[in-house]
């Protein structure tokens, strides 16, 4: 059975926004009161880049967790700024302690919390170590699909990628009060994107076309070595038509929600009723109001088995991407993190994923445990 790793558009939406007069605004679904103000950027790392200028000039210190995408890294490596990686709890709670321990070594001019999977992190924790060290926090939501009262109330930026959770191409936003925005870089744009093109006419052939072109799933995961790309950094241009497919997204931002939500407890009850829980456990997530994915851990010598497994049922399973170098390099500080990244799996859970496709991806996830 095919299924979509990922949402597709829906088209009819995308004709109506463009015969749509209306200018595209974030009001009535992610802005607040205490978040009234929003900046668009061509994706999160270029979003992180600016923001770390914004703040802290050409020489920001950024702590950032040990357990974040190597890849979202890039634009802030390349913007000049000094990275500090904490340590996180095998809940993904920032180690105060050892933040503590860093403190002392490096004055932190930002410092990222990031609300994992859709989870909400330690707020408390972080908004109380920023007071105390004099540095902004930013909230790293790029696995929200909507916003967080706990989050939104809270002081600091808040970054959100909606195409990890929406058909759209690479886009970002940050939400902030008016005063913060005064500092924030301004994006650069245009009028479209080659690669958003690009974009669109793949997820054309995707869920159109897929039976002339079918993709056949890797069945090994990822290497787990980070690799650092060294280039010229600036400000990456933001695309209307990007805005346009991201107005036609959010028409169905509820029902995704719905979807996204249904699907969880479907997969989550199953695993339930199994009793799998000696071999493998639902990954504990705190306050989830749109599921990311369906998180689950095994024991890390069985990971690449479940996933061979499932991607030969053409299950779109994934593994964390990878790690940054200097987090795979120092196991002794960072043993959580690599713990995290060779025991997790997931599942997808979006939208586009109906109910006999989710029923299926369960019904594979069993014969796998059966099966090993």
């Amino acid at each position: 059975m095919f299924i979509p790793s990922i949402p597709y558009p829906y088209f009819p939406d995308i004709f109506r926004v463009l015969f749509n007069k209306n200018k595209f605004s974030l009001d009535k679904v992610f802005l607040s009161e205490n978040k009234g103000f929003y900046q668009y950027y061509s994706r999160g790392s270029d979003a992180l880049a600016c923001l770390s200028r914004s703040i802290g000039g050409k020489a920001p210190v950024v702590f950032v967790p040990s357990y974040y995408c190597n890849e979202s890294l890039d634009d802030l490596r390349n913007s000049s700024a000094t990275l500090v990686f904490y340590n996180v709890n095998l809940d993904m709670v920032p180690d105060w302690k050892h933040i503590e321990e860093l403190t002392s070594l490096y004055s932190p001019t930002m410092f990222v919390l990031t609300h994992y999977f859709g989870s909400v992190n330690d707020v408390d924790g972080a908004i109380n170590y920023c007071n105390k060290n004099a540095c902004e926090l930013v909230h790293d939501c790029a696995h929200h699909l909507l916003p967080s009262e706990e989050i939104m109330r809270a002081p600091g930026f808040v970054l959100f990628s909606p195409h990890k959770l929406l058909p759209v191409p690479p886009l970002a936003f940050v939400l902030c009060n008016q005063n913060d925005a005064k500092r924030l870089i301004k994006e650069k744009k245009s009028l479209f994107k080659v690669s958003d093109c690009v974009w669109l006419m793949k997820r054309v052939v995707q869920k159109y076309l897929s039976f002339l072109s079918p993709s056949k799933l890797s069945q090994l995961p990822p290497d787990l070595s980070g690799v650092v790309t060294k280039r010229g950094w600036e400000v990456s241009s933001v695309s209307k038509f990007s805005l346009l497919l991201l107005k036609a997204a959010c028409y169905k931002i509820a029902n995704a929600q719905k979807s996204r939500v249904s699907n969880y407890k479907t997969l989550h009850y199953l695993l339930l009723r199994h009793g799998s829980n000696d071999r493998v456990e639902t990954f504990n997530l705190n306050k989830v109001i749109s599921p990311y994915s369906y998180v689950f851990t095994c024991p890390a010598n069985q990971q690449t088995n479940f996933y061979k497994y499932l991607r030969k049922c053409e299950v779109p399973v994934n593994t964390w991407p990878d790690l940054p170098p200097e987090v795979m390099e120092n196991y002794d500080i960072y043993e959580n993190s690599i713990r995290l990244r060779q025991t997790i799996l997931l599942l997808p859970v979006h939208q586009s994923i109906n109910e006999s496709q989710n029923n299926y991806i369960g019904d594979s996830l069993l014969k796998t445990l059966s099966g090993m």
